[in-house]
């Protein structure tokens, strides 16, 4: 910056030749003079030594120069100069602004704004300023906000210390008089001479609403506050999302969203239709989100719709500012499900005639295929249809179309079995079907009513000494076991293989000897894996491998020249024996009992010192 200094002298003579030339001098006709216009404002940035001065200048239309003239006196008869600067040469005024160094503290300094250009030179009222003391209150000075948003924004001020420790904060409010003002919190701006710019940023604050606030500068002198000054928050749509829709029922479904209200009152509501662009849609009722700043979820239940349809939707949300769409979202409502089948049989596993003969299966000779448990919960049963789907032998179901029907039970070939699958079909009233499936393991079984001479299809050896006998006693079609004392006999024939059966005999003692007579049932696999019944022992036990897993007690009595009735269930859960008025269980699985299956696979009778009659040996399915 350069400085110069005149005299009024100098002035006065450039005022009395302007005077003359105005007057006529040099000759010529009069004209309008555009001479520049200015106005001289207050200073800004003051300090103990320094200030900015202002002012406006309108160039009027030719190229114009300005600068500030002061000093000390308060008509500046005297006066220091800033550097020309250039204002331009438009016909508007323009901000005009230097800085001036040097100043003395604490003392009052006039200036005023000067500007020429070819039509001549104007200058600006004198205006004063007062350089700041060393022990001073804080100089400070209110700035605009700037960072608003809709519920925010960061104040700002400069504040000088004046060589005392200050603390700055900023007073703020809706009320323009700061009657009762919110206050942030204290900073420390220092002890120097220099000015510091300090900032408080506002949250939480209302959308659409006018603040007022300055800056308020404390040190041991004194207390400074800044102008006032105010901005307004900003103002926003809602911000929507549209979420998926769930639950989503057959005729039904919850639609769901996010709303912002954005610190506005906002109220919101959902469309919806089968339109993909809802270019006609329903509206679910208005509901209030509240004026809040953050996410809302929202939700609206719709109901009466179509099954197995798409439908499509969207959250609306509503402020003062506008009204806000999501993106259109689909979902797809269930179908009603059809009806289940339920198919059920009579009977479990059963077991086959013996060896191809048409007695059919040992228990009902008819099996029954029940569909009537079968529901709906969306309709009604209209129909039924039983169809086989699996097995060799294709017994005719007796009414396909009943709810409830039967078949007679298949007759096998000795050591055979067939697994019989049926399908279960139900139709409704909307013509829904439903299948449900089952199967029936058909086993040969077994069954010697000795009406026939069969025994020599039996194995047949001796046990102690020789000379028992297996024979045919025709005249009471059963067969005879002949031993004597110290003699027994085992006769046996193999069975179809299986895991849970019943077998039973009709045990005819004739005679005993020596210490008395006994039978022996097994259900084996193998010689040394097996269940047995014993009246020797008295005994149920389950042997694996030779060895007695799990045993029980058979109390019995029976007399010569009576029949009883043998009847063995085996699984594996227990053994029960019904015989002599006993019916005794060993159950075989459990804590402290073996929980292996024995399969069966054969069986061996024993007469050990007794002669003996047998009838009707069978094997059944357990029931």
């Amino acid at each position: 910056m350069q400085i110069r200094r005149t005299t009024g002298f100098i002035v006065l003579s450039l005022f009395t030749a302007f005077f003359l030339a105005a007057c006529g001098g040099g000759g010529g006709g009069a004209s309008a003079v555009p001479v520049p216009e200015v106005t001289t404002a207050g200073a800004s940035s003051i300090t103990v030594n320094s200030a900015v001065l202002n002012g406006t200048v309108n160039p009027t239309g030719l190229a114009t120069t300005y600068w500030f003239e002061w000093g000390t006196g308060s008509t500046l008869a005297t006066y220091d100069n800033t550097s020309s600067k250039s204002a331009g040469s438009g016909t508007a005024g323009v901000a005009a602004s230097d800085s001036i160094t040097g100043l003395s503290q604490g003392t009052t300094y006039y200036y005023r704004l000067a500007a020429s250009n070819s039509a001549g030179t104007t200058k600006g009222l004198i205006v004063s300023l007062t350089t700041a003391s060393p022990l001073d209150p804080p100089t400070v000075q209110t700035l605009a906000a700037d960072t608003i948003t809709i519920s925010g924004a960061t104040l700002k001020a400069t504040v000088i210390p004046n060589g005392l420790a200050t603390d700055a904060y900023f007073e703020w409010g809706i009320d323009n008089t700061f009657a009762v003002p919110n206050v942030t919190s204290p900073q420390s701006v220092g002890t120097d001479n220099t000015s510091h710019q300090v900032n408080a940023v506002l949250t939480g604050l209302t959308t659409g609403t006018k603040y007022y606030y300055r800056v308020v500068a404390t040190n041991s002198a004194g207390t400074s506050r800044g102008l006032t000054a105010s901005f307004t928050t900003n103002t926003q749509a809602p911000t929507v999302v549209t979420d998926p829709a769930s639950p989503v029922g057959t005729d039904n479904a919850l639609l769901k969203g996010t709303v912002n209200p954005n610190g506005l009152a906002t109220t919101y509501h959902f469309e919806w239709g089968t339109s993909s662009t809802l270019a006609t849609y329903d509206n679910t009722p208005t509901v209030s989100a509240g004026s809040g700043t953050g996410n809302v979820a929202v939700s609206a239940a719709i109901s009466s719709l179509s099954e197995a349809t798409i439908y499509y939707f969207r959250v609306v949300a509503t402020n003062s500012t506008g009204t806000e769409q999501g993106t259109i979202r689909f979902l797809t409502t269930l179908q009603n499900p059809p009806p289940t089948a339920v198919a059920h049989f009579n009977e479990s596993v059963f077991m086959a005639g013996p060896n191809g003969s048409s007695v059919g299966a040992y228990g009902p000779t008819t099996v029954t295929l029940l569909g009537s448990d079968s529901t709906d919960a969306f309709g009604t049963i209209t129909s039924y249809l039983w169809t086989q789907i699996g097995g060799t032998n294709t017994p005719a179901i007796s009414d396909p179309a009943a709810d409830n029907t039967d078949f007679p039970a298949p007759a096998l070939a000795y050591g055979t079995n067939d697994n019989l699958v049926f399908q279960l079909t139900v139709t409704d009233n909307r013509g829904l079907s439903g299948t449900d499936n089952i199967w029936k393991n058909i086993k040969w079984g077994y069954l010697d009513d000795f009406s026939a001479d069969t025994t020599g299809t039996y194995v047949v050896f001796d046990t102690l000494d020789p000379g028992a006998t297996l024979t045919y006693d025709s005249s009471g079609q059963r067969a005879q076991v002949t031993t004597g004392d110290n003699t027994g006999l085992i006769f046996s024939k193999f069975l179809p293989v299986n895991n849970t059966g019943v077998f039973s005999l009709d045990f005819n003692p004739t005679s005993s000897f020596g210490s008395g007579g006994s039978i022996s049932i097994r259900l084996a696999d193998a010689s040394d894996t097996y269940y047995e019944f014993s009246t020797e022992e008295a005994m149920i036990k389950k042997v694996r491998a030779g060895i007695v897993v799990d045993n029980t007690a058979f109390p019995f009595a029976y007399s010569q020249d009576a029949t009883y009735p043998i009847k063995i269930t085996y699984s594996r859960y227990l053994v029960r024996v019904e015989a002599f008025g006993q019916d005794v269980s060993l159950v075989t699985e459990g804590p402290g009992h073996d929980e292996s299956v024995n399969a069966v696979n054969y069986f061996e009778v024993e007469t050990t010192q007794q002669n003996a009659k047998y009838d009707n040996l069978q094997l059944e399915a357990a029931p």
